[in-house]
């Protein structure tokens, strides 16, 4: 019971910072001086390529690996896999459009380990957590970006398969993300300590992530987008929010 009650309060902890970027964006926007879409974008953009790439970079340095994070890498890629099929099942079965349908599947099986992810984890099982999460987000980033650009491409004249490839190989390795989670994989592997010039700095700006995520999470919401698409986000909202968990779970207990 404690156990609920505390994850029920860190959960609410998370959603009262989504509701203040609403506010600060939509009714006391003149606090920050009336910011406009553009700014928070922008600061999004920030999130993404500067403080999320420093968080994980930081994080996996460090990660000291262990005879059973095998099962736990095993159990994460099984776990990817399997939502992946199940979306595609389930949407199989739907008449959207081609173009509704590829876009749902690939919100829909996109964990959004960062944005969420991260400051969710941190909240309920404390920061000791955070090193798992951000291997799991190793783990699943390559694999689920690469899988998400095939089947938002599906059915579009791409050209010959090393086209496509080189494409997609283009802009994985563009995403700072990725490049982060190789980068952490690479020295953690190889057991190179970053030196304290380096992380300490790497550590202020991963900090940075959580925090400001939630806020442009809240920021950037807006109902009257919706209209006319209840009906899909129906949809990507039960696998997300359902499906998900229930997969996830049963590949953990293994």
């Amino acid at each position: 019971m404690q156990a609920l009650v505390s994850t029920i309060l860190a959960i609410l902890q998370l959603f009262s910072l989504i509701g203040l970027g609403w506010l600060l964006a939509h009714r006391f926007s003149r606090l920050i001086g009336s910011p406009s879409e553009v700014f928070w974008n922008t600061l999004a953009k920030l999130v993404y390529m500067v403080s999320i790439p420093a968080l994980v970079v930081q994080q996996l340095s460090g990660f000291k690996w262990q005879a059973a994070h095998g099962w736990f890498v095993a159990a994460s890629l099984g776990a990817l896999a399997a939502l992946i099929a199940v979306t595609l099942v389930v949407l199989g079965m739907f008449r959207f459009e081609r173009k509704t349908s590829t876009t749902v599947g690939a919100i829909a099986f996109q964990p959004n380990s960062a944005f969420m992810g991260f400051p969710f984890i941190t909240a309920v099982m404390g920061p000791q957590a955070l090193p798992l999460a951000v291997l799991f987000a190793a783990i699943e980033f390559p694999f689920v970006t690469a899988v998400t650009i095939a089947v938002l491409n599906r059915g579009k004249e791409q050209g010959s398969v090393g086209q496509v490839s080189r494409m997609m190989a283009k802009r994985m390795t563009a995403d700072p993300v990725l490049l982060a989670c190789l980068l952490g994989l690479v020295l953690s592997l190889a057991k190179v300590p970053l030196p304290v010039v380096v992380e300490q700095p790497l550590k202020w700006l991963g900090g940075l992530a959580s925090p400001l995520a939630l806020l442009i999470i809240g920021a950037r919401m807006n109902l009257a987008t919706v209209n006319g698409s209840a009906w899909p986000l129906t949809i990507t909202g039960l696998l997300k929010l359902v499906v998900a968990p229930v997969v996830g779970v049963a590949f953990a207990n293994l």
